[in-house]
């Protein structure tokens, strides 16, 4: 199962967002963008549902609701890097 954040179909974001503060950082694809991008890895799409307005009202009843209240959910944003591989020589000068 995916469930990710695309590009809408009126138009670009307005910035500031949570993943981005202009749009330069910013990489949004479209549905079919991102169908085709997980085709391609050669997965089989099964079902493929817009879920934005299911999206949008969870995210208001969670803002006003007992689990954001009582601390049953939160929010996480992470920047993560891998670091290189470093190879060494081994018995060269």
């Amino acid at each position: 199962m995916a469930y990710d954040v695309i590009a809408g179909k009126s138009g670009p974001a307005h910035f500031a967002v949570p993943w981005s503060r202009a749009p330069e950082t910013s990489f949004l694809v479209t549905f079919d963008a991102m169908k085709s991008a997980l085709e391609q890895t050669g997965l089989k799409v099964v079902a493929w549902d817009d879920r934005t307005q299911a999206a949008v009202d969870w995210f208001a009843e969670q803002a006003e609701g007992p689990r954001r209240r009582e601390g049953r959910v939160a929010i996480l944003q992470a920047v993560l890097d891998r670091p290189s591989l470093i190879i060494k020589s081994v018995g060269r000068a």
